[in-house]
């Protein structure tokens, strides 16, 4: 009976090394294959002299892909923010082939709604600037969904703002929209143009 159970005991004893030793290597195997994005010694959360590092928000949309691709050709360091709910992966991969080079370019995938994605984003990242463009985009559709939008674009703003703020970040750029005057008389369009109250940018 004693034999028997030192051998049941010796087989889990092994059992457990063997498991702890598989956990090991795949922690070290995690580590050396961990994303830039999350290093502490990444290019992206440091400073850099002559380096302006731009956060765009909705960087994979029409209108962030190309304002992040005229900055990286102008030699500024770019991250790409964006849930993908009305953005392109396939716009994110076309840069990243275009601009592979270590720190010019990272995506990271994340909802400006959730503010400690948000703030865990800012606290990893030494940004300079940010460009806002992050929102979503279809007159009627707001019309037919106003809180869905008033969240969208007013609340998910602030939590940028508020950790634009928390982290020191002073320069803001933000996309607003032409269809704010409606089809105007006059143009061009200037600030005293009439413009009409809809949700689509309440």
């Amino acid at each position: 009976m004693d034999y028997l159970d030192s051998r049941r005991k010796s087989r889990c004893a092994g059992k457990i090394i063997a498991a702890a030793l598989c956990i090991t290597v795949c922690i070290i195997i995690l580590k050396q294959n961990q994303s830039p994005t999350y290093s502490s010694l990444s290019l992206f959360s440091q400073h850099e002299l002559g380096v302006t590092h731009v956060l765009v928000t909705g960087g994979a949309g029409y209108i962030g892909s190309h304002a992040a691709l005229r900055l990286l050709k102008d030699s500024y360091r770019v991250t790409k923010v964006d849930n993908l709910s009305r953005g392109n992966l396939g716009a994110v991969k076309v840069l990243q082939d275009l601009f592979p080079e270590p720190g010019r370019l990272q995506f990271i995938y994340a909802d400006l709604g959730d503010a400690k994605a948000v703030n865990k984003i800012f606290a990893e990242n030494a940004f300079d600037a940010v460009m806002h463009f992050a929102a979503v985009a279809y007159v009627g559709e707001s019309t037919m969904e106003p809180l869905r939008y008033y969240h969208n674009i007013t609340s998910n703003t602030l939590v940028v703002l508020e950790a634009m703020a928390a982290h020191k970040v002073k320069t803001l750029i933000y996309s607003s929209t032409c269809a704010t005057y409606g089809e105007p008389v006059k143009m061009p369009i200037t600030e005293q143009t009439p413009q009409i109250l809809q949700c689509y940018w309440v």
